[in-house]
């Protein structure tokens, strides 16, 4: 498990009084965000966690979401017009809505800050939210002459162009990409 799945599952072992929404549709079906109104509405928490980028709309009550990275827009590999536009009607006003905004790195936290215009204190880096489990020591990766670290460091310490740096470690091992 990786990613927001990861965190999602984090957040709910770190919060045993959340109540999870289940019976819903598939995430990002197109009839989830009505679902999550309806839902909303009805319980009327008094904040509503949602660990990916889907928060409806309309949403009824406060609310908090995970907005990792921008990926999809700033990577022309991870991007398109189908996700560029999702972005743009969806995650950028859901953004600012949002009582707060949950990501994984500073770079992020000003790049979402910037991208949406919502002042920075609302978005809120929560470094990975890694369990017990996982230690910095698995296997890593760094220039054997300068140092300079070439993996995960690059985005947990907010060293900055982590894909970069990837394609530099694929390039070094001959990894096509």
């Amino acid at each position: 498990m990786r990613g927001l799945a990861r965190v999602a599952q984090e957040v709910a072992r770190r919060l045993p009084q959340l109540e999870l929404l289940e019976g819903g549709p598939p995430l990002l079906h197109p009839a989830e965000t009505a679902w999550l109104t309806a839902v909303l509405a009805r319980r009327r928490p008094s904040v509503f966690y949602s660990p990916g980028f889907n928060a409806p709309p309309t949403c009824p009550v406060p609310f908090v979401l995970t907005v990792f990275d921008l990926i999809h827009l700033e990577i022309p590999e991870e991007s398109g017009p189908a996700k560029r536009l999702y972005y743009r009607l969806h995650v950028k006003p859901a953004v600012r809505r949002a009582r707060a905004v949950l990501t994984g790195s500073e770079y992020s936290r000003a790049r979402i800050a910037e991208w949406s215009g919502v002042d920075a204190d609302r978005v809120v880096v929560i470094r990975g939210a890694a369990g017990d489990e996982f230690t910095p020591d698995g296997c890593r990766l760094w220039d054997a002459k300068t140092g300079e670290k070439l993996d995960k460091d690059r985005f947990r310490r907010d060293l900055g162009s982590v894909i970069e740096h990837y394609r530099e470690v694929a390039r070094r091992i001959g990894a096509p990409l």
